[in-house]
């Protein structure tokens, strides 16, 4: 047997059946935080390699 039918074969032999006091956790909302760094870690990236950060160089150019 192989393929996926020998696949499902062998985790319907293998796998224990579920215990009555399991616990499933199902996720039904999904929700977008955003790109990019968090404005602490960018502080932190501009002092390690020396350039001003997002907001020093809004400021700059003003």
């Amino acid at each position: 047997m192989g393929g996926r039918s020998g696949n499902a074969a062998w985790h319907r032999h293998n796998t224990p059946p579920p215990s009555p006091t399991a616990l499933a956790l199902t996720l039904a909302h999904w929700a977008y935080d955003g790109t990019g760094l968090t404005p602490d870690i960018e502080r932190l990236t501009a002092l390690i390699h020396g350039g001003p950060t997002r907001a020093e160089a809004v400021t700059a150019d003003a």
